[in-house]
Order: C-alpha cells, then sequence, then structure tokens
C-alpha cells in the first residue's frame, strides 16, 4: 500500500470513529500554507472538504506576513 493510500485510510478511520459528525459542525482550518495541507486534491483541507464541504481554509495570517515582508525587505 502507498503512503498516500496509508494517509487516506488513516484520515478516513478517524474521521468515521470520530464523536463528532462534521455534516452539523461548521469546520475550519488555518493552515501555513505547506502543500501537504492545501494541496487541492490530496492534501488536508481537500480532506476536510470531502466531509465538510462547507468547510473554510485560509492562510495564517502571520505566514502571509512573513511571505510579503520577505518581498519588501528584498528591494531595499
Amino acid at each position: 500500500m502507498s503512503s498516500t493510500s496509508k494517509k487516506r485510510v488513516t484520515f478516513n478511520r478517524q474521521y468515521h470513529e470520530s464523536y463528532l459528525k462534521y455534516d452539523f459542525v461548521e469546520t475550519g482550518i488555518c493552515t501555513d500554507g505547506a502543500a501537504a495541507t492545501t494541496g487541492r486534491l490530496s492534501g488536508l483541507t481537500a480532506r476536510i472538504k470531502e466531509v465538510a464541504s462547507e468547510s473554510e481554509s485560509t492562510h495564517c495570517l502571520i505566514h502571509r506576513e512573513v511571505l510579503g515582508s520577505r518581498k519588501n525587505v528584498t528591494g531595499i
């Protein structure tokens, strides 16, 4: 079994064993922008959207500020 398949099985198992039912809970996730979490097809946010389609995901404000400051500092 590939690493990706193992991760999907683990995620699905934890979802089904969870006490929370995501269809009734408004879910949101804030990430650092890493591909593993924000991947459109296989990232964590995509997995959460599979079970809670109304969920929202955002890029962490502090991480956005760091990215923005890098662009400004290089021009000084």
